[in-house]
């Protein structure tokens, strides 16, 4: 199974809220759906997959790119 692209989800969950809904199906016909019980539940992921994301960036450490130049 993939790692989830947090982005999505979020950009997902933010448009169904705005939308005042809480259904999708995803994948077309025959794809998953999620049915939200409340807009409750729906911030509630929301929160979730925002935490991920955040989390998922402060897991990767440090980088620094040196770059030599020949004399």
């Amino acid at each position: 199974m993939p790692a989830p692209d947090y982005a999505t989800e979020i950009a997902t969950l933010e448009g169904m809220l705005a939308r005042g809904e809480l259904e999708i199906q995803s994948g077309g016909f025959g794809g998953d759906r999620v049915t939200f019980r409340s807009t409750t539940d729906l911030l509630s992921a929301l929160t979730y997959f925002k935490q991920q994301a955040a989390a998922n960036l402060q897991a990767k450490p440090p980088t620094t790119l040196v770059q030599f130049c020949g004399d």
